[in-house]
Parts: C-alpha cells; sequence; structure tokens
C-alpha cells in the first residue's frame, strides 16, 4: 500500500495549526474534499479520522516521523478491513502491527499505542465505518420545471420604430384600454337598467292579471300606476345618466389622444401600418350578417 503524500515537516505544521485549519491543510495534502462541504460525509470522515490519529500520536510524545508511520498505519488498515467483518478486522490489526514492527516501520511501544487508539476509536464504531466508506451517497436533488417561452423572431433594426414612435404607440394602447375599460362599465351599467324595467314590467302583470284585476278598487289602481310611473322615470333618469357618462367618457378620451403629440414619422412606422391593416380588414359574410341583424334588433327596440 502507498504512503500517505505527507511529510515530518507538515505533520509538525499541521500539528500547531489551530483544529480548523489544521483540518483544512490536512484535506488539501490528501487530496480531499474541503472540510466546509457538508455533503460529502466520506471525506468529512476520513479527514476528522486522520486528524484525530495526528493529534494522539503528537499528544503521546512521538517523533515526527512516527506521527507519519501512524498516519500510513491508519490508512493502511482502512483499507484492508474494507468489506470485513469486525472479527476479520480485529485479526488485520493485529496481523498488521507485527508487520510494522518487524519491518522497523514503527517501535514495539508506539505500535501497541496506536492499537489501542484505533481499537477504542475505529473498532468501536467498525459499522459505521463501513457504511459510510464503503457505500455510495446517496444524493438528493430537487427538480424544477420551467416552462421557457422563446422569443419571436427579431425584425430587422431598418424596420424598426423610432423610440418616439413606440412611445406614443404605447400611450395610445393604454388610452385605448382605458376607453374600452369605460365602454365595457357603461354597458354593464345599462344591462343593470334592463334588467331592473324587465323585474318591473313582471312585478305589473302578474298583480294585473285578469282574475285580479276586478278586485282592485280604483284608489289601488291609481296608487299602483303612480308606483310604475315613478319607477319608469327614475330607470329613465339612470339611463339619461349613463349617457352622459358615455359622453362624457368619449370626450376625455378624445381629449387624451389630443394632447399627445404625434411622431413626425408616425403614418410611415410599423405600428401604424399594421394597425390600419387590421381595422381596413374586409369583415366576412359571416360578421356581416351579424353586423345587420344587430342594426336591425336596435331599430326594433327604438
Amino acid at each position: 500500500m502507498l504512503p500517505l503524500p505527507i511529510s515530518p515537516s507538515e505533520v509538525k505544521h499541521i500539528a500547531r495549526l489551530p483544529k480548523y485549519k489544521g483540518q483544512e491543510y490536512l484535506a488539501r495534502k490528501l487530496q480531499l474534499s474541503p472540510i466546509d462541504e457538508e455533503d460529502d460525509l466520506k471525506s468529512a470522515l476520513l479527514v476528522d479520522y486522520y486528524y484525530d490519529v495526528l493529534q494522539y500520536a503528537v499528544n503521546r510524545g512521538m517523533a515526527w516521523k512516527d506521527v507519519v508511520s501512524c498516519l500510513n498505519f491508519a490508512s493502511d488498515i482502512l483499507d484492508a478491513t474494507q468489506g470485513q467483518v469486525l472479527v476479520t478486522a480485529v485479526r488485520l490489526l493485529q496481523n498488521m502491527a507485527v508487520n510494522y514492527v518487524s519491518e522497523g516501520k514503527i517501535t514495539l511501544q508506539n505500535a501497541q499505542l496506536i492499537c489501542k487508539y484505533l481499537t477504542g476509536t475505529f473498532l468501536a464504531h467498525f459499522k459505521l465505518y463501513q457504511y459510510v466508506l464503503s457505500r455510495p451517497q446517496e444524493e438528493h436533488r430537487g427538480h424544477v420545471s420551467l416552462m421557457v417561452e422563446v422569443p419571436t423572431e427579431l425584425m430587422k433594426l431598418a424596420d424598426a420604430d423610432t423610440l418616439q414612435v413606440w412611445e406614443y404607440a404605447n400611450k395610445m394602447n393604454e388610452i385605448d384600454k382605458k376607453e374600452e375599460d369605460k365602454r365595457v362599465e357603461v354597458e354593464n351599467q345599462r344591462l343593470e337598467i334592463e334588467k331592473k324595467s324587465e323585474c318591473m314590467e313582471n312585478d305589473i302583470k302578474a298583480q294585473f292579471l285578469e282574475g285580479e284585476i276586478k278586485s282592485l278598487s280604483l284608489n289601488d289602481a291609481e296608487k299602483l300606476i303612480s308606483e310604475v310611473a315613478t319607477t319608469k322615470l327614475s330607470l329613465l333618469v339612470e339611463d339619461i345618466g349613463t349617457n352622459i357618462t358615455e359622453m362624457k367618457d368619449s370626450t376625455d378620451i378624445a381629449i387624451q389622444r389630443q394632447a399627445i403629440p404625434v411622431p413626425p414619422d408616425w403614418k410611415n412606422s410599423q405600428t401604424f401600418l399594421a394597425k390600419n391593416a387590421s381595422q381596413n380588414k374586409p369583415k366576412s359574410p359571416e360578421e356581416s350578417r351579424k353586423s345587420s341583424a344587430k342594426s336591425a334588433s336596435s331599430r326594433k327596440k327604438k
């Protein structure tokens, strides 16, 4: 097994650093992920493992080269016990300590110390080390669906409108929208008046049924006719008020349009040409029939 890429002078430097800085330096030397990457549990466990072995050896007064030997011993036993059961791991630890001593890589006293330390830490949590180091780490990634709207094809710059034309068209569109909103509001008011009038006519019909008209006295009939006339008058006033509001809104909109200066090149702009083309588009036969029917219906109402 290859020795760890760390020298006695580097071990000495790590031992004198604060814990966080020492672990950070050790992680770089061993080519592990930075310790602030919380998602990489395997690298975090290995950094803690090697750093604790290093500090243990230093605190026991070992020479710097012996500290490096302890780190290599810890690395070899970690690799040798991967996928093994605890009983096999204990036997491998004993055999490796004998080999290290016989080969002169570590003294007998230091071998006893490092075996005692690894028995109380590594072997005491053997299943945890096996689980983290031998199993692939599960990744939890969020998936978000996003609708991306592809932009329309850009027109040629030579065909584009000027800034003045663009601003003018936007202001006119805002006024058109305001006009449409007011038109819808007035139309709703008219529908409400028509609904009230229809309800009133239904009430009159109900009260003037042939079976009930005979039982009405003259005073009751006069009172009913007076109420009908008053209601009709109020509905007429509401309708007139709606017409006045519509005229006022139309005047305000016209004033707003006239207040906006027209750019010199407005009639030559693409926006103007497209707007005129849509307005001058000939009606289909079906639209013409609907328009004629609507006009006829309007004349009948009058």
